[in-house]
């Protein structure tokens, strides 16, 4: 056995079929064979229970055991359970069709897979598995697809689903929180808490942005200065020093405009 074969989790699959005829009984134990040949514990009658064994007794331990059963379903199948339901006494009649109506598989409904082993669904399978998934292994052209899909069910190998990622930080930004206090703190939930520091960095960024604003505005004045006076009594920094609370002004009422004429185009668009 392969290292990826053995750390698959062994799973152990209880076979229910009708013996129709000795060509069908001979399909289903070629059947099983394929699936333990794939490392799957198929549990058959005719290897499992012990000739002068109980029915009954095998039917519910094997049930109860098994990770699945595999509903074979076929013509016979359908009619010997419609049969038993409808209380009439057939004959050679076996356990797999008190499987279907007894107490513990109605429990364990979420342990039965379905297969069309002969015929059509609708004249093969029993009423209580109409309504089911199925897989379809009466045609020998689709029978290798059906099958793998069928394994992989039985090993639970099926695609899942990716994990879950964190939501675009948009929607969370104003999300609740759990409600939290810090021990020596103001009674302020924590879910308010990244709203005001959000607030804080965007009044970081406007003071910055302001500054910015005044000092070229600052070194632009003192430039001008510098360069049309021709007696120039100060020097550069000098300059830059007198004309810093202009430019503080000036920056404000920059800022101020772009705020106007921001909120005008968003009103109109």
């Amino acid at each position: 056995m392969t290292t990826t074969a053995a750390a698959v989790q062994l799973k152990r699959v209880f076979l229910s079929y009708a013996w129709e005829n000795d060509e069908f009984r001979l399909w289903v134990k070629r059947f099983a064979t394929r699936l333990r040949d794939d490392g799957v514990d198929a549990r058959l009658d005719d290897w499992h229970l012990p000739r002068n064994g109980n029915i009954a007794e095998f039917m519910n331990r094997e049930v109860r055991e098994a990770d699945w059963v595999l509903v074979l379903c076929s013509p016979g199948y359908q009619a010997k359970v419609r049969a038993t339901e409808d209380g009439v006494r057939v004959a050679g009649v076996g356990w797999e069709t008190r499987l279907l109506t007894s107490t513990l598989l109605v429990t364990n409904q979420n342990k039965v897979l379905a297969v069309l082993a002969r015929g059509e669904w609708q004249t093969a399978a029993p009423d209580s598995l109409l309504g089911q998934v199925y897989f379809d292994l009466s045609r020998p052209e689709t029978f290798e697809k059906q099958y793998a899909a069928l394994l992989t069910a039985i090993l639970g190998n099926e695609e899942k689903a990716p994990p879950l990622g964190a939501l675009p930080r948009e929607l969370t930004e104003e999300s609740v929180g759990a409600l939290r206090y810090d021990a020596g703190d103001e009674v302020e939930p924590v879910s308010r808490r990244p709203a005001r520091l959000n607030r804080w960095a965007r009044l970081r960024q406007e003071a910055l942005a302001f500054l910015a604003i005044a000092v070229v505005l600052d070194l632009l004045l003192a430039w001008f200065v510098k360069a049309t006076l021709t007696f120039a009594p100060h020097t550069f920094v000098e300059y830059c020093v007198m004309f810093s609370v202009v430019a503080l002004v000036l920056a404000a009422a920059v800022r101020w405009l772009s705020i106007v004429i921001r909120r005008r185009r968003l009103a109109r668009g």
